[in-house]
């Protein structure tokens, strides 16, 4: 007889969508850092 072992992990997805500016990355980046942040404080783990 085989056993199979379920596991279960918490883990909760979140995908950003932003309009990146033309020839702004630095703008770009913190926009983006800041949409990771708030994703991760609402409980994602993986962004």
């Amino acid at each position: 007889m085989t056993t199979h072992a379920k596991a279960t992990a918490d883990l909760r997805l979140a995908c950003i969508q932003f309009q990146p500016a033309i020839g702004r990355l630095d703008d770009n980046l913190k926009s983006m850092e800041r949409l990771i942040r708030q994703a991760a404080g609402r409980g994602a783990s993986v962004v």
